[in-house]
């Protein structure tokens, strides 16, 4: 069956209709707001030019020009969106050709013949576990043929068959095989027109700013120009809105059908099960990465993170009882469903994907079912595999881990070292993932009735989902406040599939902090109730005395902190300052200092967390409490004493952080002995 032959579903037909039907009201408003600003242009051209010529003296020059530059920005200010483009950053692609990947590129013709859609352009391989097309798109691309460009993550071939890869490939393609799809790609170029004039006026505002400061006259029609665009930028934003919800529902459908087309192709199954892996795959490929970054002292590096990968992902799986098939694991939908992921969207904010679940539901029922699916490693399509993945590899480095001065270690060393790290930062499998996200607090000790509920109860998955919602809710309410409050230069994002701007972010975080309050009072109580289930089963004080040792410590880092965060901001003069005077005021201003030591000395004095740490971070420590540092010379800084003490701040957090996994695991593991009768 031909992609032509796929029929479009009545929920499609209906929501291009009503996308169509948002883009020409769109049109018709835009038209008349342009031929009122085209009017208004040419009246102060005109009025502008006959004063200047009929009282030709300064401050009629003055005036006349300032009428005529205020109907120039107001055309310049609905057209500048024509000379605007959005450009993909290629600066960590690899561009690859048929001569080099004659495998890839027989795959990549065989989609495009049965999808009956264009060959791309260009095709790149990028570091992400991830697939997309892509064209450079401006005003312009709505009316001229532009040919797309595929980039295929390396990331994504590590973790899929050469089935699974086919039918991402042939989903991607798909969007672009019915003219119907065109649909959707007129009302995103719409929302960024719109989105443009609404909040895209950074070079705009320096062009009118500047023209203002040349002379009084001029300010003042800037300031009516403003005003004017306000005006503008009020009615567009209902448009946006409307047009955006319209897509929205679209692209759902585009969604969709493109995935009927991959199964088409390359069968309902091994999209399902690409679908499912993705995410997993992708936080194994952040594991590793996050490895060497926790490893960077040990001045250690790997050579190709990919291999590495493949690892954590099968290691991962084995942990974590999913089952595996042809070399990858399998994840179920249940085990989809158990994520929990963020709500807000700031990079995407022009489309909208439908969940996993609803994509299998609909795959299912189609039930496409094809023979000869190829479970091969999809990486075995390479012929320059190695080569790619060690120059990728080079790629994620840079700005992330620093491997100047490292040594490169083997697969085995990797695999020994990483199963030593997981096992130390993971706990028992008794407690389903409850404690990974969660810390125990607030639990009344002197509390120790008993409680009738099964251990099973106390760890089952809809408690799990909760600590999960609450890490999740402290992230959105982290990022949304510095959208809120600080210049990060975010003016407009999605949560939850409704569109805000930074003026409205305060009352979500409002709303947000509401339903995290909610949740941190569940799982306190229900920490309460894990306490009393345990405290039943022992006569000595030694799981009370672990729980008030926790609860102390959390307490005290949160204080260390706070002196931790109040001795950084005293120290920021060093990014800034530009004199040797500047330099020494700073310093003499700096009271924060001797308490950060004494926190050190005291940190640095526990046993069990020196020898967890790196050796060079443990002799830095030493140094920065023992030595009489001296932070300025005569005329610059000592780098060698303010190198130790910057290295001393920038460790400070991990050294905390370590402790109390120390202390946390010493109380899990005691809890699980109770329970199993077997001292861990």
């Amino acid at each position: 069956m031909t992609k032509d032959q796929i029929e479009l579903s009545p929920s499609f037909k209906n929501k291009t209709r009503k996308a169509i039907f948002s883009i020409i009201i769109f049109v018709l408003i835009y038209g008349v707001l342009l031929s009122l600003a085209t009017l208004l242009t040419a009246f102060c051209i005109y009025i502008g030019g006959m004063i200047i010529i009929n009282a030709p003296r300064l401050i009629t020059i003055g005036l006349g020009i300032g009428l005529i530059s205020m109907g120039i920005l107001i055309m310049i200010f609905l057209l500048k969106f024509i000379f605007q483009s959005t450009k993909e950053d290629k600066s960590n692609f690899i561009e690859v050709y048929q001569k080099d990947e004659p495998e890839l590129f027989s795959m990549l013709q065989e989609i495009v013949e049965e999808v009956d859609t264009h060959f791309p352009k260009h095709v790149y391989l990028t570091d992400e576990v991830n697939a997309f097309v892509f064209y450079n798109s401006s005003f312009w691309s709505m009316f001229l043929p532009i040919r797309k460009n595929l980039v295929i993550g390396l990331g994504l071939i590590n973790s899929v068959s050469k089935s699974e890869l086919k039918a991402i490939l042939a989903h991607e393609f798909g969007h672009f095989s019915q003219r119907t799809m065109k649909v959707g790609s007129y009302v995103y170029n719409v929302n960024q027109v719109i989105y443009n004039i609404l909040y895209n006026n950074e070079g705009y505002t320096n062009m009118a700013s500047n023209w203002a400061s040349i002379s009084g006259y001029f300010s003042v029609f800037v300031v009516i120009a403003f005003k004017i665009n306000m005006g503008v930028q009020w009615i567009l934003q209902q448009c946006f809105e409307w047009v955006n919800k319209s897509y929205m529902g679209l692209s759902r459908e585009m969604e969709f059908h493109a995935d009927e087309i991959s199964a088409h192709v390359a069968g309902s199954t091994p999209l399902k099960t690409s679908l499912l892996r993705i995410e997993f795959a992708s936080k194994s490929l952040n594991n590793v990465i996050r490895f060497y970054q926790e490893k960077s002292q040990e001045k250690i590096y790997g050579q190709n993170l990919y291999n590495e990968h493949r690892f954590v992902m099968n290691f991962t799986a084995q942990e974590t009882e999913i089952s595996s098939q042809h070399g990858l694991p399998q994840l179920s939908l249940q085990e989809e469903e158990n994520n929990i992921s963020t709500k807000l969207n700031i990079n995407e904010q022009w489309s909208s994907h439908p969940s996993t679940k609803d994509r299998i539901d609909r795959l299912d029922e189609l039930g496409i079912h094809l023979e000869n699916i190829d479970h091969s490693p999809a990486n075995s399509i390479l012929s320059k595999l190695e080569e790619y993945q060690k120059k990728m590899t080079l790629t994620i480095y840079e700005g992330n881990i620093e491997v100047e001065g490292c040594q490169p270690i083997s697969m085995d060393e990797f695999e020994i070292s990483y199963k030593e790290d997981y096992q130390r930062n993971n706990f028992s499998k008794l407690y389903n993932g409850y404690y990974n996200l969660h810390n125990p607090v607030e639990i009344d000790l002197e509390n120790k009735s008993s409680v009738p509920i099964l251990f099973d109860d106390l760890f089952n998955d809809d408690v799990v989902t909760l600590t999960k919602e609450q890490t999740v809710l402290e992230s959105d309410i982290h990022i949304l406040t510095e959208i809120a409050y600080n210049n990060t230069g975010i003016k407009k994002f999605e949560y939850d599939g409704e569109q805000f701007t930074k003026k409205k972010a305060g009352s979500l975080i409002h709303s947000l902090k509401e339903k995290l309050e909610e949740l941190n009072e569940k799982l306190s109580a229900h920490d309460q109730i894990i306490y009393q289930y345990f405290i039943n089963k022992t006569d000595d004080a030694q799981l009370e005395n672990l729980y008030d040792e926790l609860i102390n410590f959390d307490n005290f880092t949160n204080e260390q902190n706070k002196l931790w965060s109040t001795f950084n901001s005293e120290l920021e003069f060093i990014q800034t300052v530009n004199t040797i005077d500047d330099a020494k005021l700073g310093f003499l201003n700096i009271k924060s200092e001797k308490a950060f030591k004494e926190c050190i000395k005291e940190l640095i004095a526990i046993e069990e967390l020196v020898a967890t740490i790196p050796l060079d971070m443990k002799e830095n420590f030493e140094m920065y409490v023992k030595e009489d540092l001296v932070y300025l010379g005569v005329e610059t800084y000592n780098e060698k004493d303010l190198n130790i003490l910057l290295y001393a701040v920038n460790s400070f957090q991990y050294l905390l952080n370590k402790l109390y996994m120390i202390k946390k695991k010493q109380l899990l593991q005691y809890q699980i002995g109770l329970e199993t009768g077997v001292t861990v």
